[in-house]
């Protein structure tokens, strides 16, 4: 069962940001009539949205009479010049008033989401064609923690207290789920296929996973482990349906592989706290709550990285699969050469909070998501553009 809440939305303050022209099927920087007659037929319902997602602008799936019209004038008046996104870290959106920003995600040239909030109030902020605006999903939820899905139309919330709340790209669902525990990390392999980690390492509680079948969410199977102390997982990501990864608590690694759960390592206790790849053998997982640990996964086995003085990173992504971009504690910014697991370089940013999270998107566009982690609750959303070689 779920319940559906209804949404409103708090525009919040942001500077210019690359943007896709709506309608620009193409993504040429120009509105076409062709462009125009494939969204009429697309509203029309003769046409699926897959094929100019750039004409949906609210991230409902759909094209509506006014993103039909927003686009015809854009064909006629031309579309507004591409604004450079900038080389250095720079605050994207002022998320002082938001609280928490712990995570954020976005589908292509779609939407993107950011979730956090207070720890008692879970909150999300979405940023459409350009626009920031602060999002009432209509639940009474603790802190969210992460989010991801698998488009626009199809976004999984995960956070406290066993809290899954889902966007079908029209109205929120908050969804029942087996357990109270916090949810950390999800990753959505399909929208009949989604798994959710977490746990509390302060209890004794086995480490949460379950997974979605499309219906409902029910917990995994998954056998006692035999690394001890284990009661939570962090991160989960998946490199296809039948090799899902899962980091936790003193560097636990468990692996789905489509029929079992496999238990391995890195040679590391620290926790693990983020995962990310760009192929099942190319995958790299941070943690270390004290100073950092890094480890890669070559399709064979796990290597860590030489010990390092750098404080404890939280949040990994990659697009190049030779480098990997990473955040952690106190405003911790790094990018990784994932031969050889050295620290390519550290760059000054401009917080000094803690960073949670790090997501890149097809606008050639890097964020990174963090917060004070005290009353009252202050978050930072920072971004730059990305080169072609990372």
């Amino acid at each position: 069962m779920c319940r559906v809440g209804i949404f409103a939305v708090l525009v919040l303050a942001a500077p210019a940001l690359a943007q896709t022209c709506p309608g620009d099927c193409s993504g040429d920087g120009n509105v076409t009539v062709d462009e125009i007659v494939t969204v009429v037929n697309i509203a029309l319902g003769t046409a699926a949205i897959d094929l100019c997602r750039a004409a949906d602008t609210d991230g409902n799936g759909q094209a509506s009479v006014d993103e039909l019209v927003t686009m015809i004038n854009l064909a006629l008046d031309g579309c507004p010049p591409p604004q450079d996104l900038p080389e250095d870290w720079e605050v994207a959106v002022d998320a002082s008033s938001f609280g928490w920003a712990m995570s954020g995600w976005g589908a292509g040239d779609g939407p993107l989401s950011v979730v956090g909030g207070g720890l008692f109030e879970g909150r999300i902020m979405r940023r459409r064609a350009g626009t920031w605006e602060q999002i009432e999903h209509g639940f009474a939820v603790p802190l969210l923690n992460w989010v991801h899905g698998t488009a626009p139309d199809d976004v999984f919330f995960g956070g406290n207290d066993g809290t899954v709340i889902h966007w079908n790209g029209r109205e929120f669902a908050l969804q029942e789920t087996p357990t109270t525990l916090p949810v950390w990390g999800l990753w959505a392999t399909a929208s009949d296929d989604v798994w959710a980690v977490g746990g509390d390492n302060a209890r004794t509680d086995p480490p949460l996973v379950m997974r979605y079948d499309g219906s409902q969410w029910a917990l995994a199977d998954v056998p006692p482990l035999v690394r001890p102390r284990v009661h939570a997982f962090f991160k989960v990501w998946g490199a296809a349906a039948d090799d899902i990864w899962m980091v936790g608590q003193n560097g636990a690694i468990l692996n789905w592989n489509g029929s079992e759960f496999l238990e391995t390592g890195a040679g590391i206790s620290q926790d693990l706290i983020g995962i990310g790849g760009t192929a099942a053998d190319n995958i790299v997982s941070v943690g270390g709550r004290g100073t950092a640990d890094i480890a890669r996964y070559d399709g064979t086995r796990w290597s860590r990285a030489p010990a390092s003085q750098l404080p404890g990173l939280n949040g990994v992504w990659l697009r190049h699969p030779d480098v990997a971009h990473a955040v952690g504690i106190n405003g911790t910014v790094i990018r990784i050469d994932t031969a050889s697991l050295g620290v390519i370089d550290r760059v000054d940013v401009p917080t000094e909070l803690d960073l949670h999270a790090v997501f890149g998107d097809t606008n050639e566009e890097i964020l990174a998501f963090g917060a004070n982690f005290l009353f009252p609750e202050r978050g930072v959303v920072l971004h730059r553009g990305l080169t072609d070689d990372e």
